[in-house]
């Protein structure tokens, strides 16, 4: 299974594994932050790591082996821990902070973005992610033919990597579709830290200026979060079930503090 995934990441440019969270724990969470967003938001990664339910996915045994088999163990995690509600972004790679030169350094992923969505992405639900396939391998953004995506189909309690690399959007959502609110866990993970300093630079960046990524230049709602993401401290923001997760898998818990 982990081989196969490990193949679709480095030529698709994204993976997905099915029944990594058990569907009990997605459909309580899913219940509960329902209720909890009285509107489109996105979640402070204090309120996400305060959350045993939320923060334990990315924690879980399931998901810790997942992620090791297809990048490799002792990879890095980062600060940007988040739960969003309906959040629909254009076309855009979430690797602003390299360099071309960089980019073409290695055909396998080094930073990845992972998501566990808390519902079915099918087509009638209004579908995943839109993606240029093999687009992460540095294909100038004036050489893609955007009406070649291909949509990232999954299964509520998957978990869904993809290379930063890849141009990716929200596919457009219909009114039937609108009606079915769209929650995903999401977070950024790398192979080592060669970039580590680049992508935390970014995002302290993102904190000062509001105008480094697609989501900034039109929106409020990341505001709170960003924020959050500088109040972050290793060891101390952690709980006991983190921090053994971490010391045990020898994890690399990059904050600003590192």
């Amino acid at each position: 299974m982990f081989e196969s995934a490990k193949n679709d990441l480095l030529l698709k440019g994204y993976c997905i594994i099915d029944d990594v969270i058990p569907n009990k724990l997605i459909h309580d969470l899913r219940k509960k932050y329902l209720q909890y967003f009285t509107n489109d938001a996105t979640l402070t990664c204090e309120a996400f790591l305060s959350d045993s339910g939320l923060s334990g996915i990315i924690f879980s045994d399931g998901l810790i082996t997942a992620i090791s088999e297809i990048i490799g163990k002792n990879f890095c995690l980062y600060p940007d821990f988040t739960l969003r509600k309906n959040l629909y972004i254009p076309w855009h790679n979430d690797t602003p902070y390299l360099t071309d030169n960089e980019r073409l350094e290695s055909t396998e992923a080094n930073m990845v973005q992972a998501s566990v969505y808390l519902q079915d992405n099918t087509l009638d639900n209004g579908g995943g992610l839109d993606v240029i396939l093999g687009s992460h391998h540095n294909k100038p953004k004036d050489e893609i033919n955007f009406l070649s995506s291909q949509m990232m189909a999954s299964k509520a309690g998957s978990l869904v990597l993809w290379d930063s690399r890849i141009w990716h959007k929200s596919r457009e959502q219909t009114h039937a579709s609108l009606q079915i609110p769209k929650l995903a866990i999401q977070w950024t993970v790398s192979r080592n830290t060669k970039f580590s300093n680049h992508f935390l630079s970014y995002l302290k960046d993102r904190i000062l200026s509001r105008r480094q990524h697609v989501i900034d230049i039109n929106s409020t709602r990341e505001i709170n979060y960003l924020n959050s993401i500088l109040k972050l401290n290793y060891p101390s923001s952690f709980s006991k079930s983190h921090l053994d997760v971490i010391e045990k898998n020898q994890l690399n818990m990059l904050t600003y503090n590192f």
